[in-house]
C-alpha cells in the first residue's frame, strides 16, 4: 500500500513538471514569435517613415515646380499681352490705316 501511494505521488509530481515544462517551452516560443513580430513592425514602420519623409520631399519640390512655372506663364502672359498692346498703339497711331 505504502508504494502504490508513493508511487502515485511521483506520478503526479512527473505530470506537474512535464506540464510546466511544456507551458515553460510554449512560453519561450511565444517570446520568440512576438519579439519577431516587433522586430518585423518596426522595420515595416522605419520603411513606412523613410517613404513618407521622401514623399514629402517630393511634394515640397513639385510645389516648388508649380511656383515656378506659374510665374513663367505670368511672364509669358504679360509679354503676350503688352505685345498686344503695343501692336494696338502702333496700329492706332499710324495714320496709314
Amino acid at each position: 500500500r505504502f508504494s502504490a501511494v508513493v508511487l502515485s505521488a511521483w506520478r503526479q509530481s512527473a505530470h506537474a513538471a512535464r506540464r510546466e515544462a511544456l507551458v515553460a517551452r510554449e512560453r519561450a516560443a511565444q517570446e520568440t514569435a512576438r519579439c519577431s513580430l516587433l522586430q518585423q513592425i518596426e522595420a515595416e514602420r522605419e520603411v513606412s517613415s523613410q517613404e513618407v519623409e521622401q514623399l514629402r520631399r517630393q511634394l515640397f519640390e513639385e510645389a516648388q515646380q508649380r511656383q515656378l512655372l506659374q510665374e513663367n506663364l505670368k511672364r509669358v502672359f504679360m509679354r503676350g499681352v503688352c505685345a498686344l498692346n503695343f501692336e494696338a498703339m502702333s496700329l492706332l497711331a499710324d495714320p496709314s490705316c
